[in-house]
């Protein structure tokens, strides 16, 4: 069973690749990916995992799934083309290089972003990340 588990994890690896190069072209990062790999494991739980003479529950289609059932209920509530909101912000460094390229107090004098210094100015890499990315360099 071990060998196949491997056999998979790699065949899986192989496949995500180009998919993840998709995404990641497009802006779509990690969290809406979890977010699209979840609402699939809970769609294919319900649709092809059901036992004869059932209907598939909440509660089994969580153990399949390995997600909580309010997880479950979530998902299956919700709009089949639309990603949950809550599961989309932008991450710490996405957040970050996006006031790089937009804030005017990180923007040249030919709007483009300013080569910064490492931390202690008005104007740094510490500053922006304090700003944008929701920390410190030390968080």
């Amino acid at each position: 069973m071990e060998k196949i588990k491997n056999t998979i994890h790699r065949t899986v690896l192989n496949l995500l690749y180009p998919i993840v190069q998709l995404l990641l072209r497009y802006e779509i990062a990690h969290g809406e990916f979890t977010e699209l790999t979840r609402r699939s494991s809970v769609d294919v739980a319900f649709k092809d995992f059901v036992l004869p003479n059932r209907k598939n529950s909440v509660s089994r289609v969580s153990v399949i799934a390995g997600l909580s059932r309010s997880e479950v209920a979530r998902l299956a509530a919700a709009e089949k083309d639309l990603i949950s909101k809550g599961n989309t912000t932008p991450n710490r460094a996405t957040r970050a290089f996006g006031g790089w390229l937009s804030d005017s107090g990180f923007i040249d004098k030919n709007n483009e972003p300013k080569i910064l210094p490492l931390r202690h100015s008005d104007i740094s890499f510490e500053t922006l990340v304090g700003r944008y990315g929701g920390g410190s360099l030390h968080g």
